[in-house]
């Protein structure tokens, strides 16, 4: 009996002193600086607004289902937000074999002023090009391209460039830096947050204007999450 009691403590003592451990061991949290959302860089897809005080941020993956099902949703929120700065940027998720040459092939067509008409495209082909390799992807790209009537030479050799692929990388690190791990994520004034309609999101818009109106926006220490949407997860 005395034996089984003491293994028993034993068997408790370890459990404890393994809690205690794994407790110590866990790695810290680390602030998230929002100027890396709030700040709007030269190469950033704009639409709007880029003064405005106000500003919202899309973070996409173009082979992800759920980016291409609030697509519609985001073009109507643009459509009534004129006056505030809305961004797109990129966030190819890994296990997304295409995303990223997608990502290159409408930064390729933004060179010509048809960023927001291939990214369309593309969510609307989505479930064709998504099962492709990424020659045949690549194919599919460059008829959109031709739809939009675009330079195909000046496209292509912009697609494959280091600019281009560079853009979609830098757009996924920054999002990395800002705590995103999921696609899509909006984030409205440095804070994640979540909306399913457009009613929703311009709940949380009109919020946002009304506050910078009553005082100038600082920009937060760290990113607190208001409601987040995360649907397909990366990290």
């Amino acid at each position: 009996m005395n034996k089984i009691i003491t293994i028993t403590v034993l068997i408790f003592a370890a459990i404890l002193a393994l809690g205690l451990y794994a407790k110590s061991n866990k790695p810290p949290v680390v602030p998230i600086d929002a100027s890396t959302v709030l700040e709007i860089k030269a190469d950033d897809h704009v639409v709007g607004n880029p003064e405005s005080p106000v500003v919202f941020v899309e973070y996409l993956d173009l082979q992800c289902p759920a980016c291409a099902a609030f697509h519609p949703i985001m073009d109507q929120v643009k459509a009534a937000n004129e006056d505030i700065a809305i961004v797109t940027r990129h966030f190819p998720l890994p296990f997304h074999r295409n995303a990223r040459i997608a990502g290159a092939a409408a930064e390729a067509a933004g060179q010509q002023g048809k960023f927001s008409q291939m990214v369309s495209m593309q969510f609307e082909g989505q479930q064709l090009w998504s099962a492709l390799g990424a020659g045949a992807a690549s194919d599919i790209f460059e008829s959109y391209a031709v739809e939009l009537g675009l330079d195909i030479d000046a496209f292509n050799e912009y697609r494959i460039s280091d600019m281009a692929t560079s853009k979609v990388s830098n757009d996924y690190n920054g999002g990395v830096a800002a705590g995103v791990n999921s696609t899509p994520t909006f984030m409205l004034q440095g804070q994640k947050i979540q909306a399913r309609s457009v009613e929703e999101f311009q709940q949380l818009i009109d919020v946002a204007k009304q506050q910078a109106v009553e005082a100038p926006v600082d920009t937060p220490e760290t990113t607190e999450e208001v409601d987040a949407t995360t649907t397909e997860t990366d990290l």
